[in-house]
């Protein structure tokens, strides 16, 4: 439940969350969710029913925001790691700025995708005479 947390929350957020308020603060909630169960959503409702009252719990809701913003996996960071391996096997020698932006470029694959290349290399010419004699300026 909720409520019968061993405070190790409180460790990790110690400058967010004071434990013994959030002690307290705990104890009451036992009783105010009694009626409504133990559930996030059901405790946030009982909050919500307090109204005003509901400042009484300001650890609680400090709690129930770090909660929300605490990533549900580590699927983003495994993806970015497969991501590199299939790029430094494909590149095997590059420099760490390169790497970072073709990174960059693979991870946001869908904005990538929705830049325009002729735009992109008509401004990569045209920022230098020699490449203009090279490529031309007809675009």
């Amino acid at each position: 439940m909720f409520w019968r947390s061993d405070f190790r929350t409180s460790e990790l957020f110690i400058g967010d969350i004071g434990r013994r308020r959030l002690a307290n603060q705990l104890s009451m909630m036992q009783d105010v969710c009694n009626r409504k169960g133990s559930k996030v959503s059901s405790i946030i409702s009982a909050l919500a029913a307090l109204g005003k009252g509901r400042e009484l719990f300001s650890e609680v809701l400090t709690l129930l925001q770090l909660y929300y913003v605490l990533p549900a996996s580590s699927t983003t960071a495994e993806r970015s790691f497969s991501s590199l391996r299939r790029l430094k096997t494909y590149l095997r020698t590059t420099t760490q700025t390169r790497l970072n932006d073709l990174m960059t470029l693979h991870v946001h694959k869908d904005m990538s995708d929705a830049l325009d290349a002729r735009e992109i290399a008509r401004e990569f010419v045209l920022r230098e005479s020699r490449r203009c004699q090279v490529f031309g300026t007809d675009f």
